[in-house]
């Protein structure tokens, strides 16, 4: 019995030890090269619908303006330079809103092009998609729509990682009689979908449409998962009501349809353009062909880490959860930043255990 307690103890402590160095090297993964090119470097630049993506670009202003502009454009990063930089081009923006071309025509007067690789040089990274749930709901609990959507628990901010909000207390019925629910829905797989993607929308019967948004989750990751031997995911998302058409990223603006993407914000401020150059899947069909297009970073997500690392937002509806579910393929971006902007060749993300 002596020998198995050690066994156990000198395991846990190997488990925590793999925790441990898994986070250290997530710091070496959260770190960029950037070399500066020209825009015709970019594969198909000059086809896209750049007034697209300057529409996109400017929900982003509308954050960006209303900041101070003596303090750094990202919260997390150090890359980007001031707020006030931003501003500038901000306001030239409104300047161009009558054609694609001179949409282009502005990017490329204000922003320099840098290729985006990692430590080792590679300009190759990992591109997912994410969309909008649609689920069918009732205000009502009954043998049909018997799955609750929760909001936030007012203290859950204390209770992260507490016991009772664990996916199985909350599935036991720890919530039970909290008047958290939201609504209740009919399909508990497209449920967990929405944990996953982060907002979905509610239709009822009545055809009406309840939007939702994240607002919080309760602090159990994968990771927790691995160490300390779960058999099952315990992490569990919380939900808002919304009024806006679309969901709302964590830069705090509307999500467009393939304009938006979410990236790692511990790297890149939001509202930076991208240039994506990957694949894409034909609708109904398993051949690809290339998809490049300017994209504003506008949400992130606790999976999107790393320098080439990128999740397409596909918007809402059958063909949409078609094309994100298939967007898992390799490829590569350039990352746009305003021309007074100082860009370093190499840049980490310091702090450790994040």
């Amino acid at each position: 019995m002596k020998h198995n307690k050690v066994l156990v103890f000198v395991l846990g402590i190997l488990l925590l030890l793999a925790g441990c160095s898994t986070d250290r090297t997530s710091v070496v993964a959260r770190a960029a090269k950037f070399k500066r090119v020209d825009f015709a470097s970019l594969r198909t630049w000059k086809y896209d619908d750049h007034i697209a993506a300057l529409k996109s670009f400017r929900k982003s202003c509308t954050v960006i303006l209303s900041k101070k502009s003596n303090i750094k454009i990202g919260k997390y990063t150090d890359i980007g330079g001031q707020t006030k930089d931003w501003q500038y081009v901000c306001r030239q923006a409104q300047l161009y809103t009558k054609a694609s071309h001179t949409a282009r025509e502005f990017f490329e007067k204000f922003f320099y092009p840098y290729e985006v690789s990692d430590l080792q040089s590679s300009v190759q990274g990992y591109f997912t998609g994410y969309h909008e749930i649609e689920l069918h709901g009732s205000l009502k609990k009954s043998a049909k729509y018997k799955y609750p959507v929760y909001k936030a628990p007012s203290n859950i901010n204390i209770d992260r990682r507490y016991s009772k909000f664990s996916r199985e207390s909350i599935e036991n019925g720890t919530l039970d009689k909290s008047n958290l629910e939201i609504a209740w829905v009919d399909n508990k797989r497209k449920l967990i979908d929405m944990h996953v993607q982060g907002s979905g929308v509610i239709i009822l019967d009545d055809h009406s449409i309840i939007r939702l948004n994240y607002h919080s989750e309760n602090g159990f990751s994968q990771k927790t998962k691995r160490l300390f031997a779960k058999t099952k995911d315990q992490s569990y998302v919380f939900f808002n009501e919304r009024k806006a058409n679309n969901p709302i990223g964590a830069q705090g603006v509307e999500l467009e349809k393939e304009r938006s993407i979410a990236i790692d914000h511990k790297i890149f401020p939001y509202g930076t353009p991208f240039w994506i150059e990957t694949k894409i899947a034909h609708r109904y069909s398993n051949k690809f062909s290339e998809y490049n297009r300017l994209m504003i970073a506008q949400d992130t997500g606790g999976q999107i880490r790393g320098s080439v690392r990128a999740d397409l937002f596909f918007g809402r509806g059958k063909e949409a959860a078609y094309m994100a579910k298939r967007m898992k393929n390799r490829g590569r971006y350039y990352a746009l930043f305003p021309k007074s902007v100082n860009i370093p060749k190499t840049y980490e993300y310091k702090k450790l255990f994040n």
